[in-house]
């Protein structure tokens, strides 16, 4: 699967969020997480790697790090996000599921993360 982007890049990668609906001939994603340089950094740190050690061990297009997933390729990783459940998900404002982005990652590695450093990808990928 094949994403663009916020700087134009082109990622491909394995859907990993729960949520997605998928058919015969296409699968809908949804991702959410950061492609902040130095959040991207400070998640890689959390789980005891630098980001050149993730970014080798990229595989299909992500690296899951149990509770952060590092999207990117063998060169760099460009997007760190976290799946929140289907519960966490279900008709809530994209707001809120920011907010609630940022506090898991700030509960379980005391990483504070900007609301305004939290996107939301979106799409739909050719089977």
């Amino acid at each position: 699967m094949k994403i663009r982007d916020h700087g134009g890049r082109t990622i491909e990668f394995n859907k990993w969020l729960k949520g997605f609906v998928s058919n015969s001939s296409s699968s809908s994603f949804l991702i959410i997480g950061t492609e902040n340089d130095t959040l991207i950094d400070k998640m890689a740190k959390a789980k005891n790697m630098t980001r050149e050690e993730i970014a080798n061990e990229i595989n299909f297009g992500q690296y899951d790090a149990g509770d952060i997933i590092f999207i990117g390729d063998h060169e760099s990783v460009y997007f760190a996000g976290t799946d929140l459940s289907e519960n966490e998900m279900d008709r809530l404002p994209l707001s809120i599921i920011k907010q609630r982005f940022a506090k898991k990652l700030k509960e379980k590695h005391n990483i504070d993360v900007p609301v305004k450093d939290i996107h939301m990808y979106y799409g739909e990928a050719s089977s």
